[in-house]
Formats: structure tokens, sequence, C-alpha cells
């Protein structure tokens, strides 16, 4: 059996989320004369740069949990255990960017960010748990194949 390096995934995309949250002006990214129109737009009360906020929170850790979880086992099987594991691992990580970012100029600690975190790391878990099933389901329909 080959080794697999489960564990850099996870390291790798963990790294990533600390090098965009140590941009001071996350919006950099974007025209700067986008910026205005962006936070002029509305959607249920909320600006669209708060949802573009609060989405890039939940994928970027429900990528993280996914990567966590599997980097925990060998075996495509989510216990009880193995859940809370990921889940305390990824949002302890989430926790801790948070508290990096109150040392970053113009970023500071927000609880909401903590708590989008957790729901992406959720969603995170369960598209394993789902990618887990599907495994096994095509693994099922091929050995009744043989």
């Amino acid at each position: 059996m080959s080794y697999k390096p489960r564990y850099l995934p996870p390291i790798l995309w963990a790294a990533l989320i600390f090098l965009f949250s140590s941009n001071p002006n996350p919006l950099s990214p974007l025209p700067e004369e986008a910026i205005p129109a962006i936070k002029a737009i509305h959607i249920l009360g909320m600006r669209l740069d708060n949802i573009i906020w609060a989405l890039s929170h939940i994928f970027l850790y429900a990528v993280l949990a996914f990567l966590v979880v599997r980097a925990l086992t060998n075996k495509c099987y989510l216990t009880p255990q193995l859940f809370w594991t990921a889940f305390a691992v990824t949002l302890l990580y989430g926790v801790s960017d948070e508290i990096h970012q109150f040392f970053v100029p113009g970023r500071g600690f927000q609880y909401y960010d903590i708590l989008m975190d957790g729901v992406g790391t959720l969603l995170g878990l369960g598209a394993y748990t789902l990618y887990c099933i599907r495994r096994a389901q095509k693994a099922s329909e091929e050995s009744f194949l043989l």
C-alpha cells in the first residue's frame, strides 16, 4: 500500500485561509469602482458584500472540514467521535483565525464569522458523509456486477 499524505491538503487549505485573513482589506482584489456598487446592493435587507463575506466563510470552512475529516480516517466512515473531533479541530482553527485577525490592521475579531465558520464546518462534514454514502453505493453496485 502506498503512503497518501492525507494531512497535507488540510494544512495547505488552512494556510490559504490564514493568507486571506492576513489581508487588511479583504475587498482589495475587487476593482475599486465596483466596491461602492456592491455595498449599495441589498438582498433581503443585507448588503451584498456581507452576503459574500458570509458565503466565503461558509465555503472556506466547509472545504477545511471535509479535508480534516478525510485526514483523520483511513476509512470512509464517520463515527460520532470522528465527527466531533473534526468539528472541534475545524472550528478551533476558525477561532484561532479570528484571534489572528484581531492583530491585523483593518480587521477584527467577529463572533458572526465564527458562526459562519461553524455553519461551513457542518456543511463540510455533511458533504463528507454524502461522499461516503455515494462511494459505498458505487462499491456495492460494482460488487453486484461481479
